[in-house]
């Protein structure tokens, strides 16, 4: 298998390789998910803290991106839930988890090496990662890592075509 690059670049050769084993489905649809995963476990990946834009007022994490966001995960979660499907929907943990941390803040929403690390576990417990193709997914760093660990370890990544 090729290695691939450290930024996104889903036409680099290393991506047509991954295609080609079967490790990589760029169209796919809620159906393709659930029979690939036979139920096991999916992780939700999905453009996120690092890749939310800046809000009204110049801060560097915006709250109403992070909960539309969370939103999004939380229904892809569910239409895959009425097909036998367990998805971790990370966003709208993350999303809930930083809303509940208004209150005390503790957690930094754009701090990728803290999320990174949080959501490791939870990849590798997931036996497939579906990509939800929302804005910016092709481009996000986020999404593009998550496809890395995936494909380095032999779990398929299908990205969703349906998800906004």
């Amino acid at each position: 298998m090729m290695a691939l690059p450290a930024i996104p670049d889903w036409q680099a050769p290393g991506v047509a390789a991954c295609e080609r084993a079967g490790l990589v489905r760029r169209s796919a649809a809620f159906a393709d998910v659930a029979k690939v995963a036979k139920g096991r476990l999916v992780y939700l990946a999905m453009p996120w803290a690092g890749d939310l834009a800046v809000d009204d007022y110049g801060v560097g994490w915006d709250l109403d991106a992070a909960i539309a966001a969370g939103e999004v995960a939380a229904w892809h979660a569910r239409a895959l839930a009425l097909l036998g499907v367990c998805a971790v929907p990370v966003a709208a943990i993350q999303s809930l988890m930083l809303q509940l941390d208004l209150v005390d803040p503790q957690l930094t929403p754009n701090d990728t090496v803290f999320w990174t690390g949080w959501t490791m576990p939870l990849q590798r417990a997931c036996a497939v990662v579906a990509v939800l193709a929302v804005p910016g997914w092709d481009d996000s760093p986020e999404v593009w890592a998550v496809l890395r660990a995936a494909v380095a370890v032999n779990v398929p990544v299908l990205v969703l075509e349906d998800a906004t």
